[in-house]
């Protein structure tokens, strides 16, 4: 059992963090409203598909680790978070971006050694630190899909609101444990939630219909 890490978490046990567990269910919504508007407008492709179950993957992951806090768990609670990452700067900058092959290569591996050197750092803003290179890379996104897309403009700019929402419940959660005793953890996953549908619909938007 991993140390307790938010306000929530007082007791041990599957039932120890109720609504961190629950809130996962919005991020569950953000898959099945992606993929039914993936599909409604016949731009339902492999990649999204893809970025769709990782978006399942990372809701399912997220509640077994606030249901069991160990080390195991943590993984499956990190792994999809990270895989959808490298999936949608890769989707993003290839499709919508218009970045060439080597380009993409470029900013994924800038944004690799970022997250590599904030990974030591995970003990400064109760680990949110290491989101910051996925905040910037996102605000860059925002500006680009802004030029260059269509449809739904502001849609990466609304997303990059909801994730630093996100980022900053996940932040102040054990700082403000005697005055809020349910902590504000479980707010990240639904700005999360937010932020991947965001996402996902400012890039679907702008995508070509299938034939």
């Amino acid at each position: 059992m991993i140390p307790p890490a938010y306000c929530e978490r007082t007791t041990q046990g599957l039932l120890g963090e109720p609504l961190n567990v629950a809130s996962n269910l919005v991020i569950l919504a953000a898959a099945w409203a992606v993929w039914r508007l993936a599909d409604h407008s016949s731009k339902s492709t492999p990649g999204v598909t893809m970025l769709v179950w990782l978006i399942v993957a990372i809701g399912l992951g997220s509640a077994l680790f606030h249901m069991l806090a160990t080390g195991w768990a943590l993984a499956f609670d990190a792994g999809p978070i990270f895989l959808f990452e490298i999936a949608f700067v890769w989707l993003y900058g290839r499709s919508m971006a218009r970045l060439t092959a080597p380009a993409t290569i470029l900013v994924l591996v800038a944004f690799l050694a970022a997250l590599g050197l904030s990974s030591h750092f995970h003990r400064i803003l109760n680990g949110s630190l290491s989101y910051a290179p996925s905040l910037v890379l996102l605000l860059a996104f925002a500006f680009v899909h802004h030029q260059v897309c269509l449809r739904e403009r502001f849609a990466l700019f609304f997303a990059w609101l909801s994730f630093a929402a996100a980022a900053a419940f996940r932040t102040v959660d054990l700082m403000l444990c005697p005055c809020v005793p349910c902590g504000t953890h479980f707010l990240w996953h639904v700005f999360t939630g937010v932020m991947l549908y965001l996402l996902m619909r400012g890039m679907i938007a702008n995508m070509p219909e299938r034939p």
